[in-house]
């Protein structure tokens, strides 16, 4: 009865033991999934945290490039305000300088149409005197031969058409002086009105860059 007894209580030791083991082995177990589970987690933390790290870094460097393009932005501002403000102090000059080309170009262009009517003035005025002047020789020379053979010419009637011959002849003179004097001006005069409206339509053209210029900092600047 002793030796059963020692058997049983050897049986009931062996089952705890077991069942001990048993336990023991699946708390192994569930630690080594738990384990698996953690480095897992681990692993997944890590690399989130590599790629939050690349993002935080991603982040500054983008931080840093708006900073330096807001930097940019504010002296380009600056730099195109400054611009403004020289092209705001430039313009009435610049308006000064289009309205004096324009009173010069106008200027030029009166006194061109006056040289222009004066010439053909003149060349009216040459030509009538030119054909006085035929006239005058013309009828001297009918009347001297008419003189000669009557009775010989009349010294006072020829005295008289010499001087008025002389007179003619002095005014077709000058008149063709003064004729060579206009067509050598005439030339001049083309060329001054020509520099005058290039010059006119130069600092319009300045001017029109000027106030878009202008414009498009004021737009700028409104945003």
């Amino acid at each position: 009865f002793a030796a059963s007894e020692t058997v049983h209580v050897a049986q009931s030791d062996l089952f705890s033991v077991a069942a001990e083991v048993s336990r023991l082995e699946a708390e192994r177990q569930h630690l080594q999934e738990t384990r698996k589970r953690l480095e897992a987690r681990l692993a997944q933390l890590e690399t989130e945290q590599a790629h939050w790290a690349s993002r935080g870094a991603h982040l500054r460097e983008e931080a840093e490039r708006w900073a330096d393009l807001q930097e940019h932005a504010g002296i380009r501002m600056a730099q195109a305000e400054a611009r403004h403000e020289e092209a705001a102090g430039r313009l009435p000059e610049l308006e000064e300088a289009l309205r004096s080309a324009e009173s010069n170009a106008a200027s030029a262009r009166r006194e061109l149409a006056q040289t222009e009517q004066q010439q053909r003035v003149e060349e009216t005025r040459c030509s009538s005197a030119r054909r006085s002047l035929e006239a005058f020789s013309a009828r001297r020379a009918r009347l001297e031969q008419e003189a000669v053979s009557i009775n010989g010419p009349d010294p006072a009637q020829l005295a008289e058409r010499e001087a008025r011959l002389a007179s003619v002849e002095e005014l077709v003179e000058t008149l063709a002086t003064r004729q060579h004097d206009l067509q050598s001006a005439f030339p001049l005069a083309q060329q001054t009105l020509k520099q005058a409206v290039d010059e006119e339509r130069g600092l319009q053209r300045e001017a029109t860059e000027l106030r878009a210029r202008r414009d498009a900092l004021v737009q700028l600047q409104n945003r």
